[in-house]
């Protein structure tokens, strides 16, 4: 009799072990999903960018750069095409539902890669807000490339082509989801 109660304690034990061991398997693996999918997107909670001010994001080893703009400057942007290298965007990389004067999913808001350039690395952008005018930009520091609030170039500068804008989309009014 006592050999029947050990023999079924030990099969009692595997099978514990055993349980735990495939839970502790698909546990492992729902957590490596987890963390991937994590790594698939940024969230960016825009809630305290003012209107006219910028936020700098770092993601995925580039930089991001998000522009609160103002009706002011919205309204500067869809009347001035002169001067700019690719004012249509169709030369540049972007989503389609960026191919627009504004370059953007919402009006207010300009999304954009920041400038790397081979053997240099990133080209930091200094955002000079908009003058009596309307007209701000964003320079870029290493090599004097200028662009507007949309992130087109100007052109007379060492601008090549527009700004890159990612592929995001918004998951909340104030949650930007910058995609990879």
């Amino acid at each position: 009799m006592d050999r029947k109660l050990l023999y079924r304690s030990l099969m009692k034990i595997m099978v514990l072990l055993a349980l735990t061991f495939i839970f502790y398997a698909f546990l492992e693996d729902w957590l490596a999903q987890q963390q991937t999918e994590e790594r698939d997107h940024a969230v960016v909670d825009v809630t305290m960018l003012e209107p006219g001010a910028e936020m700098r994001v770092r993601w995925d080893g580039k930089g991001y750069l998000i522009l609160h703009r103002t009706p002011q400057m919205i309204r500067h942007l869809r009347s001035h095409e002169e001067g700019l290298l690719d004012p249509y965007s169709e030369r540049s990389l972007q989503p389609e539902w960026a191919q627009n004067p504004l370059r953007s999913a919402r009006p207010e808001y300009l999304v954009v890669m920041v400038p790397s350039f081979p053997g240099q690395g990133e080209c930091p952008l200094r955002y000079q807000p908009p003058g009596p005018d309307g007209a701000g930009r964003l320079m870029a520091e290493c090599n004097g490339a200028a662009y507007d609030l949309a992130g087109r170039a100007i052109s007379g500068t060492a601008a090549r082509g527009n700004l890159v804008v990612p592929e995001y989309h918004w998951q909340t009014p104030v949650q930007l989801v910058i995609l990879r």
